[in-house]
């Protein structure tokens, strides 16, 4: 319809949705073309800043993290006269630019503003909420963010597949961390059947082994490890899984002359 131009005389209305919807299927680059034709036309303030906020999700999508981060820059200095959906959209995009440059405390400040708002796609806010407050050493609340995402993915499962592996990683990944091995264990083991047929993270596969390698079962520590090395056949994980069997046999053998944990 773009091509045929009759799109290029629509109301603010119609081109927004379409924009908008173009956007939604993973049409970026259509996406950007027809905000971009709205917006040297449209004088509404409101109208135009709606349109920023698209331009901005399509710039992150797309990897142009610069202009995104201008974009969303711009817009929170008015952000008073967006809509409530928006401002919602806004703080979300404000969280991933923050998580994609590592300042997690940051990003969870921005997920928090929103978190329980009735956004859209709840489990994938709530997932990256999760991961923001794992990387901020606050795993109690990560957890709760987690199990919110893991709830909300399992209501569909066939589009929230990559949610609900990720947050059960990040369940195993906080037990990991305060050592409590068996419950980790479980959760990476989840996250890892959930991924059957799918792409599966190489770290969660690691992850497991260490986690057995934790409970001295190198038998299963061992089997996940040689399916690991087969899944990537990458020196970098080879490497990695030898030195973290080797220093489990130095730590199991000098055991007695460790400082207690």
């Amino acid at each position: 319809a773009y091509e045929g131009a009759w799109v290029k005389s629509v109301d603010f209305e119609t081109g927004y949705r379409i924009a908008d919807s173009l956007r939604r299927v993973g049409l970026y680059r259509e996406a950007h073309r027809v905000a971009d034709h709205l917006l040297m036309t449209e004088r509404d303030a409101r109208n135009r800043n709606a349109l920023l906020v698209i331009a901005a999700d399509v710039n992150y999508r797309e990897r142009h993290y610069d202009e995104a981060e201008r974009i969303v820059t711009e817009l929170s200095r008015q952000a008073a006269i967006l809509d409530r959906e928006d401002r919602q959209a806004l703080q979300r995009l404000q969280g991933d630019l923050y998580m994609r440059k590592g300042q997690y405390p940051k990003a969870a400040a921005s997920y928090a503003e929103i978190a329980g708002a009735g956004v859209a796609d709840e489990a994938s806010l709530h997932r990256s909420y999760g991961i923001a407050l794992r990387f901020s050493e606050a795993c109690p609340s990560a957890l709760q963010q987690f199990q919110l995402a893991i709830r909300q993915a399992e209501k569909n499962k066939a589009a929230n597949s990559q949610v609900l592996q990720d947050s059960l990683a990040g369940v195993g990944d906080c037990h990991l961390q305060t050592r409590k091995y068996t419950e980790a264990v479980a959760a990476y083991k989840q996250a890892v059947e959930t991924a059957q047929g799918g792409s599966q993270n190489p770290w969660t596969l690691y992850h497991l082994g260490k986690g057995y390698v934790e409970m001295k079962n190198l038998n299963e520590a061992n089997r996940v490890f040689s399916e690991l090395k087969v899944r990537t056949g990458d020196d970098f994980w080879n490497k990695t899984i030898d030195y973290t069997l080797s220093e489990a046999a130095w730590t199991e053998k000098y055991r007695k002359y460790l400082p207690a944990k």
